[in-house]
């Protein structure tokens, strides 16, 4: 048919017809994620398990990063992290482990690195021990509270993160969540300051301190406790935060409006939350932990959470 085609045209116009180039359709394109740190899939589980390792990554390599003892301030920062984490961190079992090594650190007058060293590795070693009589009094449950070796290990083994720092947020994001029984006012606020302890005193990333520190002024501090909601003010807060705190430029940023219905220790409130989005892994993290608390009523996929 095209030669016949081309025919007709010389017979027209006396010249041959310009011989039309095929081009290759174009290859497909990769999108370029906001946040290159969490690229990868996640449900409920690869979250506890990035944050649980940052929290062993940060107690392994950060506390006693440039010093060999423990300044007084710097002691009562790492046990109000500990005291804090304890209640805040999901999952009944692993909270009781925290308070394990907690409660070894609380009475510690002074503390070396060569102290911390053995408390700190003895309480990883029984662990996964403690974890089996733990869990035997929880009814049903989910397959993010059955990581016996949750706390074991270096730290450097993440699921849905890339690096260290995006577990740390991811922590600090679950933290706010407070999904223990002991959730209050109170608590809410020692959330707040244990955070900005421990990035003050303990995170090696210099650029995340920096920024982190700059936002989150002790005039800030007193605003969030004058707030009426200190639950909802809180975890409002690190988002935020978590936002101002990176070293580019908010200015092009979109802000959109997210509605999540939010039941917390017999508060309900449907709140209205606007942001900076800078990050994928905060709106992530975010939602599968909003909806952490429905999960044990939620149906099962076979043997597998539903991801998020």
């Amino acid at each position: 048919v095209a030669q016949l085609f081309r025919e007709q045209v010389f017979n027209a116009t006396g010249s041959w017809p310009v011989e039309a180039t095929t081009s290759s359709p174009p290859g497909t394109t990769t999108l370029r994620p906001l946040w290159e740190e969490s690229t990868l899939p996640s449900n409920a589980t690869t979250r506890v398990l990035d944050a649980a390792s940052a929290f062993v990554f940060g107690m392994r390599e950060s506390v006693f990063t440039g010093r060999s003892t423990l300044e007084d301030f710097e002691l009562d920062a790492l046990k109000e992290w500990l005291r804090v984490v304890s209640l805040t961190f999901p999952g009944e079992a692993y909270r009781h482990l925290l308070a394990n090594l907690y409660k070894q650190v609380a009475p510690v007058a002074v503390l070396t690195q060569a102290k911390w060293r053995v408390i700190f590795h003895g309480w990883q070693n029984h662990t996964a021990m403690m974890h089996k009589e733990y869990t035997k009094s929880i009814y049903d449950p989910e397959e993010w509270e059955l990581l016996p070796t949750l706390f074991e290990g270096y730290g450097t083994t993440y699921y849905a993160c890339e690096l260290y720092t995006c577990g740390q947020w991811t922590m600090f994001h679950l933290m706010t969540m407070m999904v223990g029984p002991g959730a209050s006012d109170e608590l809410a606020m020692s959330v707040v300051t244990a955070i900005r302890r421990f990035v003050k005193n303990f995170l090696t990333c210099l650029p995340c301190r920096k920024h982190f520190l700059a936002y989150n002024t002790l005039e800030l501090v007193e605003r969030l406790d004058n707030e009426v909601n200190k639950p909802k003010a809180v975890y409002m807060w690190l988002w935020t935060m978590h936002n101002a705190t990176d070293p580019n430029d908010a200015s092009t940023s979109t802000a959109p409006v997210i509605g999540l219905h939010h039941k917390a220790e017999g508060q309900l409130f449907t709140p209205d939350l606007s942001f900076f989005a800078l990050y994928l892994v905060p709106v992530a993290v975010f939602i599968v932990f909003v909806g952490l608390r429905r999960m044990r009523s939620a149906p099962r996929q076979g043997n597998h959470l539903r991801d998020v």
